[in-house]
């Protein structure tokens, strides 16, 4: 098992969460060019991503070590706004 690439994932997950989080802020805000920017960079990185867990054979082992970094930076960029507001 190569941790470096499960780290990866989990890190790569959180940050794409605080990403995806943002652009639904900044859609609510109607921010536009800052909404388009951010699904830019989470549909072409979002692909690249799941491209390569998808040529892993522990396929199912990375898709959920990616999704407990999404949930984990979904609660953090949640709470950090919370905080804010």
């Amino acid at each position: 098992m190569n941790y470096l690439y499960e780290i990866f994932l989990f890190i790569a997950g959180f940050l794409w969460e605080i990403l995806a989080t943002i652009d639904i802020q900044a859609v609510q805000r109607g921010e536009a060019l800052k909404s388009a920017l951010a699904t830019f960079i989470l549909t072409f990185l979002g692909y690249t991503i799941f491209y390569n867990i998808i040529k892993s054979p522990d396929v199912y082992l990375h898709i959920i070590i990616f999704a407990l970094g999404c949930a984990v930076g979904a609660y953090v960029t949640i709470k950090y706004n919370k905080c804010k507001v």
